[in-house]
């Protein structure tokens, strides 16, 4: 039913995504730092790593790691979008 897989940080290149396309693939430069890894393991159904292999096939994405990264990072950014739209950053005076 779900599909369990782990990341790490051993990737030397990072993808900038747009929706449903690549931007870029660059190397770090020297001046930029990596930014720090965890491990972790998820568990997800197995229809969306059934999609994920699929868009890792047509090559536009490397890994199902950068695939969850992906998501997770525009989810987060929706939802900092939402929130600053409903006024939770707003300064109290």
């Amino acid at each position: 039913m779900y599909s369990t897989f782990t990341y790490s940080s051993s990737n030397k290149r990072y993808l900038n995504f747009r929706s449903f396309g690549v931007k870029s693939m660059t190397n770090i430069k020297n001046n930029q730092t990596k930014p720090k890894m965890r491990n972790i393991t998820i568990n997800i159904p197995e229809i969306y790593d059934e999609n994920i292999k699929k868009l890792i096939k047509m090559k536009l994405i490397p890994s199902r790691s950068e695939a969850i990264r992906v998501a997770l990072r525009e989810f987060l950014h929706n939802e900092y979008k939402n929130l600053k739209l409903l006024g939770f950053f707003e300064e109290k005076i």
